[in-house]
């Protein structure tokens, strides 16, 4: 559903007002979006994934128990 007009200005106001105010912050919203998040967060889990098979793995070759305490 497109904004109204009046809307449109609202948000275009909200917009400047945010630019001058804080320059820096504007200009890093503007270069982020959905997708960029979304490849952060998917990044994140296969960095945790990978630890925590690898640490699964070592403490399993050590010690049996610790490797089944940590499968869990």
């Amino acid at each position: 559903m497109p904004l109204s007009e009046h809307e449109q200005k609202i948000l275009s106001d909200l917009e400047e007002s945010l630019s001058q105010q804080d320059p820096r912050f504007a200009k890093s919203v503007s270069k982020t979006n959905v997708i960029v998040h979304a490849r952060r967060r998917v990044r994140g889990g296969v960095v945790g994934f990978i630890v925590g098979l690898a640490i699964l793995i070592v403490f399993l070759t050590q010690s049996t128990l610790w490797g089944l305490v940590g499968s869990r």
